[in-house]
C-alpha cells in the first residue's frame, strides 16, 4: 500500500496594497522581501483558524514576491499539506498572515528588549497603542521589569482582523512573578 500524496497548496499572505482595517497602513516590498526570508530560513507555523491546538500539517514550503501589472507587490507561497490535514486547507478559503511591529514610544529613554521574558501583541485595529502600552504599564506595577516587556502592535492580514491578543511568555518569568502580575495587565485589554 503506497503512502497517500501530501496536497499541494498556494496562495497570497499579504500585498502592499492598503489597509483600511488598519487606518491605511501598508507595508513596502522590503517588508515583503524580509518576509520572504523569514520563511526561506525558519519555515511558517500554519494553524486552523488562529488556533495553536490546530496546527497543519506542512512541508516544502516556499515564498516569493511578484510585481502585479497595476504595480502592488505580492507575496505568494506554496506549500504542501499532510494527506490528514488536506480536507481543513481546501474549507478554509483563505490564509491570514499575523506579523508584529513594536510600538513608537514618544518615550526618549525607551530601549526595545534585546531578550524580552514577555511579548504582548494586540490588533492593531482593534487595540490602541495606548491600550497596549498601559497593558504593559499594568504588568510592571505588578513587578515585571520594563526591559522584560516587548509591547507591539499586531496586523493580521486576512479578510477581517479578529480582535485578537497575542502572548508570548517564557516560563520562568510566570514561576518568578506569578501569572497574576500577567493577568494585570491583559485583563484592561
Amino acid at each position: 500500500m503506497s503512502e497517500a500524496a501530501w496536497e499541494p497548496v498556494s496562495g497570497i499572505m499579504m500585498t502592499t496594497e492598503r489597509i483600511e482595517a488598519y487606518g491605511g497602513f501598508q507595508l513596502d516590498r522590503e517588508d515583503l522581501d524580509e518576509a520572504v526570508a523569514s520563511i526561506k530560513a525558519d519555515g511558517l507555523p500554519m494553524h486552523l483558524e488562529h488556533d495553536l491546538s490546530k496546527p497543519l500539517r506542512i512541508r516544502s514550503i516556499d515564498a516569493s514576491v511578484e510585481a502585479r501589472a497595476d504595480g502592488i507587490d505580492v507575496l505568494r507561497f506554496t506549500a504542501e499539506v499532510h494527506p490528514d490535514d488536506a480536507h481543513w486547507a481546501e474549507a478554509l478559503g483563505h490564509v491570514s498572515f499575523t506579523m508584529t511591529r513594536p510600538i513608537d514610544r514618544p518615550d526618549e529613554d525607551y530601549v526595545q528588549p534585546d531578550a524580552p521574558k514577555i511579548s504582548l501583541s494586540a490588533d492593531h485595529a482593534w487595540f490602541s497603542d495606548d491600550a497596549i502600552l498601559a497593558a504593559e504599564s499594568s504588568m510592571r506595577s505588578a513587578g515585571i521589569d520594563r526591559q522584560l516587556i516587548l509591547s507591539e502592535r499586531a496586523f493580521q492580514f486576512g479578510v477581517v482582523p479578529d480582535p485578537q491578543i497575542f502572548l508570548s511568555i517564557a516560563m520562568d518569568l510566570i514561576t518568578g512573578v506569578g501569572s497574576s502580575a500577567i493577568w494585570e495587565g491583559i485583563v484592561g485589554l
